[in-house]
């Protein structure tokens, strides 16, 4: 294949190919100096998927990218090719652990690290077109100049972003996400030559195809429990209609058993037929 081929196979948001280019140390660093040019950083110690839970019986999590740089600070990136059910506490939880994790025992509070979890999206997380989305601290609903430093910054990347301003090198970040690929010199073009290189194993080729599966596999289910949902609404909306023109209960539940058993179980389809019994359908 050559190299648009491979590019259009070989994608920068799929795990195993995200977590080896990063792996290369001028990629991570850049990317994190496109991500936070004001912090003016220089140097970089990072590992990739990192395993972390402090306590035996606690939940771990795995990060894509755990970074620190020469001043203390911690960059936990993670690229989200979906935006996760409860995105919120998910992002709270990180927080705790990196706290956790980074801070011994004796440890005073002004001496806590300072934190920076940066979320790599493939959409559009909220909706409301910003290229960037970030916080910091807490603040208070009472009035918006009341804010609370405490140490901690949120950074959620959005490459179908139109509003804001992000570095040229996160724009090509962006674009190289979006399957745009550069022929010029430049940070995309150093990416792209990390993902083709990542092509020439045909043990990492073979993750590459696992990922791909288990996308699909996710896909699907999602697809099922919308058709799913579908049909039970359809089914309630049946059952509804069949009691207002004076069917019997036993016949309705025979004819939806039959109507319905190819897409639902038998189980969802008797949760549904249970209203028979009251005087209410609620859809």
């Amino acid at each position: 294949m050559n190299e648009k081929e491979i590019l259009q196979q070989v994608r920068i948001t799929m795990d195993p190919v995200f977590k080896w280019v990063m792996e290369q140390k001028d990629n991570c660093l850049r990317f994190v100096q496109a991500a936070l040019p004001e912090l003016n950083i220089v140097e970089i110690k990072f590992q990739t998927q990192k395993k972390m839970h402090e306590y035996l019986n606690s939940k771990a999590i795995v990060t894509d990218i755990l970074a620190k740089d020469n001043q203390g600070r911690i960059f936990d990136i993670e690229m989200q090719i979906t935006v996760p059910n409860e995105l919120g506490k998910r992002i709270r939880y990180y927080q705790d652990v990196l706290d956790v994790s980074y801070t011994p025992k004796g440890t005073n509070y002004k001496d806590l690290v300072e934190t920076y979890i940066i979320f790599i999206f493939t959409e559009d997380p909220f909706g409301y077109g910003y290229k960037k989305y970030t916080s910091k601290g807490i603040a208070f609903n009472e009035t918006k100049d009341l804010f609370l430093q405490n140490g901690t910054h949120l950074v959620m990347l959005n490459p179908k972003g139109i509003k804001g301003q992000v570095t040229p090198d996160m724009q090509q970040f962006f674009d190289l996400e979006q399957g745009i690929f550069s022929h010029k010199k430049g940070y995309a073009k150093q990416l792209q030559d990390s993902m083709v290189d990542f092509s020439r194993s045909p043990e990492r080729m073979k993750q590459v195809m696992t990922f791909q599966d288990k996308l699909d596999d996710i896909a699907e289910a999602t697809r099922n429990k919308t058709l799913k949902e579908e049909s039970i609404k359809r089914l309630k909306g049946n059952i509804s209609m069949l009691k207002k023109f004076g069917i019997s209960a036993e016949q309705i539940r025979s004819e939806m058993l039959q109507e319905y058993s190819d897409v639902l179980t038998s189980e969802e389809i008797e949760k549904c037929l249970s209203v028979l019994e009251n005087n209410d359908i609620k859809s």
